[in-house]
């Protein structure tokens, strides 16, 4: 196969956190991009339930399945805070639930949020 260079400009931000994720995936960074680019990634609401009762709601995601929405989701809300960090590790049992969201409201989510 012959291949092809592309050349991309992103802030730093963007593409420490484009790493990050590659590594976390066990993918090089050009992988990743490239898996991204060419599948069709879905907005998911990821909703962590307690099994003793109670939830939080983690946020809103982009990712091509529930499984990767799911953990995305909790990664971001364990990196906001220590405190979240020791609540997942020490809370016990939990499901996340991850649910696509109605095409209007992802277009509407991906307009303000990429």
């Amino acid at each position: 196969m012959t291949e092809s260079v592309i050349h991309l400009r992103v802030p730093a931000a963007v593409k420490a956190c484009w790493v990050r994720e590659s590594r976390a995936a066990g993918m090089r960074l050009t992988d990743w991009i490239v898996e991204r680019v060419e599948m069709r990634h879905h907005v998911f609401d990821v909703t962590l339930y307690w099994h003793d009762g109670g939830s939080v709601f983690l946020g809103v995601v982009q990712a091509l399945t529930t499984e990767e929405a799911g953990r995305s989701a909790l990664a971001k809300y364990m990196r906001q805070s220590k405190a979240h960090e020791r609540e997942i590790e020490e809370g016990g049992g939990f499901q996340l639930e991850a649910v696509t969201l109605p095409a209007d409201e992802a277009v509407k989510w991906l307009s303000q949020n990429t």
